[in-house]
């Protein structure tokens, strides 16, 4: 039972006395077996949930930060500033892409690699608010190759 307090639930208590005590060994061995059972259950059911969170991430791209784009596009068009086009939608396949590797299982990134898609988002923003605003980054050499959590993962999204 000490090693059960303390974590250990791959133990099994034999007792051979035909009395309550041996009663009692076989109802604390049950409770174990099914109390790892109930412990792989949960760990299985994590599982699960995670990937569904991680599976829906593309879903989650904001319908407005589309849409506004889109609309961008049109207007960009109807302009005929075709450079700006080539460069917003450059920008927004980047973000696309982005969004469907978060999909594959991928919620980590090098902090370069997110600036990367935080300029591209900027970009595309300065389309749409030009002149309103500004973005400086002060991002030490040392972290670029440090991992954070995607744009988009569950633990960070502005998209």
């Amino acid at each position: 039972m000490k090693q059960v307090s303390a974590g250990n639930l791959n133990v099994n208590i034999t007792v051979q006395s035909k009395d309550g005590l041996e009663v009692l060994a076989l109802g604390f061995n049950r409770m174990l077996e099914d109390l790892r059972e109930h412990t792989q259950e949960s760990l299985e059911n994590e599982k699960i949930k995670q990937q569904l969170e991680i599976d829906l991430l593309p879903s989650q791209i904001n319908p407005h930060f589309i849409y506004n784009t889109l609309n961008t596009v049109i207007y960009l068009a109807r302009k005929q500033r075709h450079h700006d086009i080539t460069e917003m939608m450059t920008a927004f396949i980047h973000i696309l892409q982005d969004a469907v590797q978060v999909g594959n299982n991928e919620v980590f990134s090098s902090v370069e690699k997110e600036v990367g898609i935080i300029q591209d988002y900027t970009k595309i923003q300065k389309y749409r608010y030009r002149d309103q605003f500004e973005l400086h980054l002060d991002i030490a050499d040392n972290v670029s190759t440090i991992y954070m959590p995607k744009t988009g993962s569950p633990h960070c999204s502005f998209i």
